[in-house]
């Protein structure tokens, strides 16, 4: 268990880290005890082999110490931080050699000439007076070996020389320098031991330290640091830290089989035999995990967790300081700060944000706390940029859902195409991929920026993406069937900007086409037809709704009409009448939309005026827009309450503004449920 401060303004870059605030504590802890079991193997270390030119006597030592983690969990800083720790260190158990990354090394330069000028470099930055005789004799057989070492070194790249060379066909001496060359390549790893060994003696220290930086992300430097590790870094005097993505190396180990084996291999045994390649991918894999664990062994595999790990495994507790000037505060606080202000309010709901986001990378983590601290609050594309590259690879246009009227029909697009209508319509990230629980972050925050200015959005959700996921039992993921929900979609008109109650009218239509005789749907309750237009011989006709209303007064009438939809039967001389929540908030979500106070006036009679929605007996023209047809029912509504309504809403509308409702689609979707 460690206790943990990050400080937010100064860890917005790689960076070497004091003991409290590295986040890796515990990882920490493990290489540098890694690190002292090579310096006691070194200490036992028997180097009469150096002395041998016999083959069964040459020792290698494979002892790679592998800093594995994703991408921005820090594992650049853990490598600064470590050679913070081992520049402090008084006596020289360790030497240091530069942190080597993919730009140290140029496209055609070798990997293995680059570690020998570093080691050089530190030999020869000695002044020789300063020597004493002991390191100038080991400086001379340092130089004897560094000339054996260029004598094979042209040879790094090449599979091997062969009697087809030019100094096979000149005189004898240029034979003898060809021989030479060939045993110099072929003792190349010989004479890197013993040069290692002599540069050490020169500076006096026990062993070399030397980092490799993520070099995984480069497949072909990726494969030139591994086959060098195999090949020549077998010393047990050299201590190698490599960092990156196990999986990436994986990957890169995996190419390499595939490549080795030949395109014309696997065709001819996929002519000869369909399940050939099952025996080839065998072998691969067999490859792949023996080399791994000869050059990277599982021992010494150190892994850097996430934040959430690593409080999960270790029992880290972590507390975050924005500035110097700031006070501690724990990192579940700040995150529980932050969310509470972008509409995150339910403990749960905290609690499964909370989790995903200490999940991120650290880079994340730190990016998103500086902006979400630094930046104005009305300064949308800071609060999501953290999230914004995952996004747009899940093919979301930020630039178009932060317009509250493209918005819903955005997000309805994505979670079909992510077939997560039904379990993710709230946006919680609770999903097993971060990026989808990115994207479903961005989209929530979204939503609470664009509430704090424009309420119908709420009613334009819920006639949108809740209405779609309420229907979702109706309706499949399958492109291919009728029951599409994508078809649905489209017929309802969800995909478009239309006038929110003929979303509602045309989803019936569309339900109804597909079920045949269905005289039920979500939120709805059946009504009987208008009294005025039924036979005399009909019953109850004074309790249909036509007769009910019109004996109320004008206000009553209004708002009584608001939930109605009328379904028209094509084919047959009949409707059905329904009273329906979606339709009510429709129009409520349609008036509060309008602009002005006379828009707002129009809004309300359009709102109470029963439409007819045909219902097409023909099955392939449920996909055409349904046309909304006027009812020949005419409703009579006074000026005055109309326009009474008016101001009472837009008065309510105007204060919503002032003090707006912040809160994250999660609430609604609940409430929608």
């Amino acid at each position: 268990m460690a206790d943990i401060t990050i400080n937010i303004s100064n860890s917005l870059h790689a960076k070497s880290f004091d003991a409290q605030e590295r986040i890796h504590s515990n990882a920490f802890e493990r290489v540098t005890n890694l690190i002292s079991n090579q310096l006691d193997v070194i200490g036992r270390f028997n180097r009469d082999y150096l002395q041998s030119n016999s083959e069964a006597d040459f020792e290698r030592y494979y002892n790679t110490i592998s800093v594995l983690g994703e991408r921005g969990v820090g594992k650049t800083s853990f490598l600064m931080s470590l050679r913070r720790e081992y520049q402090q260190v008084q006596e020289r158990d360790v030497y240091l050699l530069p942190l080597i990354d993919p730009t140290l090394f140029e496209e055609k330069g070798h990997l293995f000439l680059l570690i020998v000028t570093l080691i050089d470099d530190e030999v020869h930055s000695l002044e020789e007076g300063d020597l004493d005789d002991d390191q100038k004799a080991a400086l001379d057989r340092y130089e004897e070996r560094k000339q054996l070492l260029a004598q094979g070194l042209p040879t790094l790249d090449n599979e091997g020389m062969t009697y087809t060379e030019p100094q096979w066909h000149e005189d004898g001496y240029m034979m003898i320098r060809g021989m030479e060359s060939v045993k110099a390549a072929f003792n190349l790893e010989r004479n890197f031991h013993k040069l290692v060994n002599e540069a050490l003696k020169v500076l006096k220290a026990k062993s070399f330290l030397l980092m490799f930086d993520d070099i995984d992300v480069d497949f072909k430097k990726g494969w030139m640091v591994l086959e060098t590790l195999r090949k020549f870094l077998t010393t047990p005097q050299l201590i190698i830290i490599l960092s990156g993505n196990i999986k990436l190396y994986s990957k890169n180990i995996r190419k390499q089989q595939w490549r080795n084996f030949g395109k014309e291999l696997l065709m001819n045994e996929m002519e000869i035999n369909s399940k050939g390649i099952d025996e080839y991918t065998r072998l691969v894999n067999e490859i792949e995990g023996q080399y791994m664990q000869k050059v990277l062994k599982s021992e010494n595999r150190v892994f850097l967790y996430t934040i959430y790990d690593n409080i999960l495994i270790n029992n880290d507790a972590y507390k975050v300081r924005y500035s110097d000037q700031d006070d501690e505060v724990s990192l579940s606080n700040a995150y529980k700060a932050i969310l509470e202000m972008n509409g995150v309010k339910g403990a749960s709901e905290i609690n499964q944000f909370t989790s995903f986001l200490m999940r991120t990378s650290m880079r994340t983590q730190v990016h998103f706390l500086f902006n979400m601290k630094n930046r104005a609050d009305n300064d949308l594309m800071s609060k999501i940029s953290v999230f914004s590259s995952r996004m747009y690879a899940q093919n979301v246009d930020i630039d178009l859902i932060v317009n509250s009227l493209q918005y819903n029909m955005f997000l309805l697009h994505f979670l079909i195409n992510k077939q997560l209508l039904e379990e993710a319509y709230q946006l919680i990230p609770n999903t097993d991929s971060t990026d989808i629980n990115s994207s479903l972050t961005g989209f929530s925050f979204v939503f609470t920026h664009l509430l704090k200015k424009d309420p119908s959005i709420i009613f334009d959700y819920w006639c949108r993406v809740c209405l779609a996921r309420n229907n979702m039992h109706y309706l499949s993921y399958n492109s291919d069937n009728k029951d599409y929900v994508g078809k649905y979609c489209i017929g309802a008109g969800l995909f478009q900007s239309r006038d929110l109650r003929s979303l509602i009218g045309n989803s019936m239509v569309f339900l109804s086409s597909l079920r045949r005789n269905a005289n039920k749907f979500e939120g709805t309750i059946p009504l009987m037809g208008f009294g005025d237009s039924a036979k005399t011989s009909a019953r109850n006709l004074n309790k249909r709704i036509d007769r009910i209303l019109s004996n109320t007064d004008d206000l009553r009438r209004l708002l009584g009409y608001m939930p109605l939809v009328t379904l028209l039967y094509d084919g047959r001389n009949g409707r059905s009448l329904y009273y329906s929540v979606y339709s009510l908030l429709a129009n409520i979500g349609q008036i509060i939309k309008a602009e002005d106070i006379c828009m707002m006036k129009q809004s309300i009679r359009t709102a109470c005026l029963p439409v007819n929605y045909q219902v097409k007996s023909d099955e392939t023209n449920v996909l055409q827009d349904s046309q909304d047809v006027i009812t020949e029912y005419d409703i009579n509504i006074d000026d005055q309450i109309v326009e009474k309504l008016a101001l009472f809403v837009s008065k309510w509308k105007n204060n919503f503004i002032n003090n707006p409702l912040d809160y994250g689609n999660y609430l609604f979707g609940r409430v929608s449920t």
